[in-house]
């Protein structure tokens, strides 16, 4: 259900998810993710923002709203109130989450597809029987509903602009929590990446993998040389630059 589905969000995967099965080519949907790479590093490294909390991509969902593409309305109610004739993403207790459906657990607003009495998650792909709502069920559901589909001129919406810049990593010896900033930063960056090939229908995925798996490592070991974060960081610039600048030329 999820493969090709590169979200920044639960919400945003069950979306795509919903899109790619009504038939919409949803890989031309992720040209806005070019973006120069100046802005993600400042958000990530500089500011820290945390990778559930990013938002400098605008989310696929809000853009789809915004061009009466779908609707998706947020409700609060009890479970018995759920309509069953809809296509709905209910929220999940943080704890039903972690040892049930073992999500990340990076937030508390987690949403499931709830369908055909199972619940369906995205990451990692699993279904569970939806059987006791007490147990799982956090009192709020959205309603997914698409009004019409994508014509071409929607899907000009999504087209990438001009990714292009000279940006050079600076200086990073100052900044706190280095190894976790590196490792979200190229979580983000990782899935630019995948997001702008699917649109490009390019693979070239192994190296960002490669390198976000070095930076998952060094932030587990809790390694301090500053060097080895320089190096992974401008691998990181030199990887955006290549795989994003070079294919909109």
């Amino acid at each position: 259900m999820f493969e090709g589905i590169y979200g920044f969000s639960c919400v945003e995967n069950h979306v795509l998810a919903q899109l790619k099965s009504s038939g919409t080519d949803i890989s031309r949907l992720y040209g806005q993710s070019a973006i120069p790479v100046k802005p993600l590093f400042d958000t990530m490294i500089k500011d820290g923002i945390k990778p559930e909390y990013f938002y400098g991509i605008p989310r696929i969902q809000d853009e789809l709203k915004k061009i009466g593409i779908i609707t998706l309305e947020l409700k609060k109610g009890s479970f018995n109130e759920i309509p069953v004739d809809e296509i709905v993403f209910v929220k999940i207790k943080p704890e039903y989450a972690k040892e049930k459906l073992h999500t990340r657990g990076l937030r508390d607003d987690h949403y499931v597809l709830l369908k055909d009495g199972s619940l369906y998650n995205d990451i990692p792909e699993i279904a569970v029987p939806a059987d006791d709502p007490d147990e799982f069920y956090y009192g709020e559901y959205f309603v997914y509903r698409q009004l019409r589909e994508l014509s071409e001129d929607d899907y000009v919406h999504f087209a990438p602009e001009e990714a292009a810049d000279n940006f050079v990593t600076g200086n990073i010896d100052d900044i706190p929590d280095i190894g976790l900033r590196t490792r979200n930063f190229l979580w983000i960056l990782k899935t630019v990446i995948y997001r702008v090939n699917t649109y490009f229908n390019a693979e070239q995925n192994a190296r960002i993998d490669n390198l976000f798996a070095y930076a998952e490592y060094l932030n587990l070991k809790k390694t301090q040389d500053i060097q080895q974060y320089r190096n992974i960081l401008q691998e990181a610039v030199n990887i955006c630059k290549a795989q994003i600048t070079n294919e909109m030329n």
